[in-house]
């Protein structure tokens, strides 16, 4: 036999979790030479200015 549905048991409210904003959080420090940028930066895919200048040898096959 199937029994019968129960309603569902109210269950305690948890305070909602605190949100942080940028006010709260401790400040950024300035990005690190070596580090990656989007904008067009050496390190994102760009190479060093010496050496982006400088063609691709020769090659003798």
């Amino acid at each position: 036999m199937a029994t019968q549905p129960q309603p569902p048991k109210p269950q305690p409210e948890e305070p909602a979790p605190e949100r942080k904003t940028r006010e709260d959080l401790p400040q950024r420090l300035p990005p690190k030479p070596e580090e990656p940028r989007e904008d067009g930066m050496p390190g994102y895919g760009q190479p060093d200015e010496e050496v982006r200048e400088k063609s691709l040898p020769d090659q003798h096959w």
